[in-house]
């Protein structure tokens, strides 16, 4: 299990436009679920997103990152307002395309105390940011996945998470 983090060049809240952030859910978990990543746990913040996953066989998490980076900002620049779109350019520093930062922190994740640690920290994180009254309202987190029992020992059912969202269908296929 691994607990990873990446974020936006320059923290330019992005996500925080509802279309932007639902593109960015979407796209992510169709693209875990192709590479069949067990997602235990995520959320995507205005300026980052965290996942909780167990990797898929004979995958690293660099390997993961790069596919989550490169296929979710071919996703979302095409889409930012011109507000953001100026915004996030102000603030870039890597390349005219990119959208991440190029680092990103993964944890090991190998206790279940360490797991219930960082399941609570993303589903806590909206709430503690004030953006919603409690973390199960929050729609891009799994919180409320876990709030209307999409989750099993496999993780977070994916296509039922999808359709209660209302947004995405999964792509035909990742490249690593």
């Amino acid at each position: 299990m691994v607990f990873i983090t990446t974020t936006v060049q320059g923290f330019t809240p992005v996500f925080g436009d509802p279309k932007v952030a639902d593109s960015m859910l979407a796209g992510v978990l169709a693209d875990l679920k192709v590479v069949d990543a067990e997602v235990y746990g995520f959320v995507v913040m205005p300026e980052h997103i965290h996942l909780l996953l167990k990797l898929p066989s004979g995958w690293t998490a660099s390997q993961l990152v790069n596919v989550v980076k490169s296929k979710s900002a071919r996703r979302v620049l095409p889409i930012l307002s011109v507000e953001m779109r100026r915004k996030h350019e102000s603030r870039r520093t890597i390349s005219d395309r990119a959208l991440w930062q190029r680092s990103f922190r993964s944890v090991i994740i190998d206790a279940d105390w360490a797991f219930t640690q960082k399941i609570e920290y993303i589903h806590n994180n909206p709430e503690r940011r004030g953006l919603c009254l409690q973390a199960s309202d929050y729609r891009w987190s799994s919180a409320l996945m876990y709030s209307h029992g999409l989750v099993d020992e496999n993780g977070i059912d994916i296509d039922q998470c999808l359709r209660l969202l209302g947004v995405g269908t999964p792509p035909q296929g990742v490249a690593r």
